[in-house]
């Protein structure tokens, strides 16, 4: 990031950040998928989310990881599926904010 992006007017800075901040919630939402997690679809978020077993303590790719604690090698790759959509997703939105 070059120094010369700061410099611009306080009217200019204002609504750059407010270009960034609408894609970084774009880039959220775009992380979820309304099929939600299996066996638990409220919980909508493909990155990160309650564990099956923890509680309310969070855990990277729930539905991966909870398919390999399982043992259901056979739905791993549709997990890994739906990360990766996921990912592409927000992806986009990033790429698409960066005007």
């Amino acid at each position: 990031m070059s120094f010369q992006y700061w410099r611009c007017s306080r009217s200019d800075a204002i609504a750059r950040l407010q270009r960034i901040n609408d894609a970084l919630m774009q880039a959220e939402r775009a992380l979820i998928d309304d099929r939600g997690l299996h066996g638990r679809t409220w919980f909508k978020h493909q990155i990160y989310a309650p564990g099956f077993y923890t509680g309310y303590a969070a855990l990277p790719l729930p539905d991966l990881r909870q398919v390999i604690e399982d043992g259901r090698g056979s739905d791993a790759k549709e997990a890994a599926n739906r990360i990766t959509e996921a990912v592409k997703r927000a992806t986009e939105v990033l790429k698409q904010g960066r005007g």
